[in-house]
């Protein structure tokens, strides 16, 4: 349960004791999925409550925002610094350099934008069982698809990215993929597998992406890719429900 406690404080703004913040990287990444679980239950209430008082379109879109709240916008941050740095940068300096610039440019505000625009859009369009089981798979998901990531990519420089790929295995993140495809399955069936399918294959794209610019990857790129696996959920399951419709939600 320390490790836990320890991976809800790297990834979130929740008050815990201060001694987590001191955390042995290399063994938080296996509990990224199960931190996202808690995380989405939260997110996943304030959606499920918001429906009661509000239409679905702006229930979302509080329930988002309250997400991006409780993780003080830690990956939304990575997702815009990974667009701007791959998008504007011309060669591997200049890549690195826009990653460690906390000034946004146009691909990182297109690419939060459109983050933000997709989960709540997807989001809104499901009622509020089916939202916030969708939201618990999907901080799960995305979480645990990035920590699969870090156990099959290099990084690109020191960092934070670098401290917590440290020695993370290939079998860790093996193991962190499984653990989450199976939670996605069994909470939203046929739908968990493909979200689960379309995030690996964004993982991936996103990680050659970054290895051909930059060497490797970096936090920031791992940030992006929790995001993509969010989104990958939420497309999966509005996609799907109407074909794959499990006895809970009904």
């Amino acid at each position: 349960m320390h490790s836990l406690r320890v991976a809800l404080a790297f990834l979130t703004r929740i008050p815990l004791t201060p001694s987590t913040v001191n955390f042995p990287a290399p063994s938080i990444g296996g509990w990224f999925p199960i931190a996202g679980l808690v995380i989405g239950t939260l997110v996943g209430a304030v959606y499920w409550v918001a429906t009661l008082v509000l239409p679905p379109l702006p229930a979302a879109a509080v329930a988002i925002g309250v997400g991006i709240l409780i993780t003080g916008a830690f990956h939304e941050d990575g997702l815009a610094d990974t667009f701007d740095a791959l998008g504007g940068g011309l060669d591997t300096e200049a890549v690195l350099r826009i990653f460690k610039d906390s000034r946004l440019g146009t691909f990182g505000v297109a690419a939060l934008s459109l983050s933000i625009l997709l989960r709540v859009t997807l989001l809104g369009s499901l009622g509020a069982t089916a939202g916030f089981l969708a939201l618990v798979v999907a901080h799960s998901l995305g979480r645990g698809v990035a920590a699969s990531a870090m156990g099959f990519a290099r990084p690109a420089s020191s960092g934070l990215g670098t401290s917590l790929m440290a020695g993370f295995t290939r079998r860790q993140g093996l193991m962190v993929a499984v653990l989450t495809l199976v939670i996605a399955v069994v909470l939203v069936g046929g739908a968990g597998a493909i979200g689960f399918a379309v995030a690996v294959a964004a993982a991936a794209i996103l990680v050659r992406w970054a290895t051909n610019k930059a060497g490797g990857i970096t936090g920031d790129v791992l940030g992006a890719i929790e995001q993509c696996g969010e989104i990958a959920v939420l497309l999966a399951v509005v996609a799907t429900i109407e074909y794959w419709m499990i006895p809970w939600w009904s």
